[in-house]
């Protein structure tokens, strides 16, 4: 369970560790990781950043994990005190550094936050009963969907994604704001349609949502995924493989977006002496390089047999027993 943890926290806190000798003589510190919804993957990464962290020697910190609604919400915990380091995906990031785009920031710039680490990537998935009769993005006009947690960047992807196919909010019959866990049981439910889940590859919540065997995974068509990229260059192009999920015969191409870690600049500067707040955020490149299963450059990329569920070749490993 630790091997990915293991491969974010050392990346990104050791090096601190080698810049500053005197943190062994200062006192113990408390600091705050907002995180995600528990059922997500946020939450346990965030848990095994803490444990390491704390169990690191030298490094005097204790820290512990808040859980949120999500990338948008953890911006406001950073820019009100009430977190010192949160999880973050790069767009929201970007957004809120910047003061564009969402209503949240515009004109509302958080400079009081920095960039520490980029973590992994996450893929946005997009699920469809078979029961709603919905092939591709476009069909979900006029439909049922979930957004994910209202604040999350779930909720973003979704409506950013559904603009690129011209549909807007009020196009859908009903657009719901509820957790991972609530979004898959109003599927199997048939309260909804469809749900959008930006999480890693082979996360739990996903594979349980595909475990009814009545449900299908929506890619985003090429033309679409140009546009989107040309709009929103946060996202890279990557697949998911086929038989990641029960039932899903096919490799689906899909947006992802990248996960970091940011914090405010109080602890990074005691903590990470070399930390600045950036311009750009990690994984903002205007580059669209595809990549299966939108591979890290932390945990290396994952061979054919370790893309099921619970391996430690994706951030989803943290969630499987070991």
């Amino acid at each position: 369970m630790g091997r990915v943890a293991a491969c974010v926290v050392v990346t990104g806190l050791v090096s601190a560790l080698a810049l500053s000798a005197t943190l062994a003589a200062q006192p113990r510190r408390h600091v705050t990781i907002a995180s995600g919804a528990v059922d997500g993957v946020y939450y346990p990464i965030a848990g095994a950043m803490s444990r390491i962290t704390s169990d690191a020697q030298g490094l005097s910190v204790r820290a512990t994990v808040a859980s949120s609604a999500g990338s948008v919400a953890n911006v406001q915990l950073i820019r009100s005190g009430e977190a010192d380091f949160a999880l973050l995906q790069n767009d929201i990031a970007y957004y809120a550094f910047n003061g564009i785009a969402l209503g949240a920031f515009a004109g509302k710039p958080v400079k009081s936050m920095a960039g520490v680490f980029s973590v992994y990537p996450e893929l946005v998935h997009i699920v469809a009963s078979q029961a709603s009769g919905v092939k591709s993005v476009r069909d979900l006009k006029g439909k049922r969907v979930a957004f994910g947690p209202a604040g999350s960047g779930t909720e973003q992807n979704a409506l950013q994604i559904l603009e690129i196919y011209g549909i807007g909010e009020g196009d859908l019959r009903a657009a719901v704001r509820v957790s991972f866990t609530a979004a898959v049981d109003q599927l199997k439910a048939g309260v909804v349609d469809a749900a959008f889940f930006t999480t890693a590859l082979g996360a739990p919540v996903v594979s349980e949502a595909f475990g009814s065997g009545k449900l299908e995974l929506l890619g985003v068509g090429p033309t679409a995924g140009e546009a989107l990229g040309r709009k929103y260059p946060f996202y890279t192009i990557g697949e998911i493989p086929a038989n990641t999920y029960k039932g899903q015969g096919r490799e689906v191409a899909t947006h992802c977006p990248r996960i970091s870690c940011t914090g405010s600049p109080r602890p990074c500067s005691t903590i990470c002496p070399s930390s600045t707040p950036p311009t750009r955020w990690p994984g903002t490149s205007r580059s669209r390089q595809r990549s299966s299963g939108c591979r890290s450059r932390c945990t290396g990329a994952p061979s054919d047999s370790s893309r099921r569920r619970g391996s430690p070749g994706s951030p989803a490993g943290l969630l499987a027993p070991g």
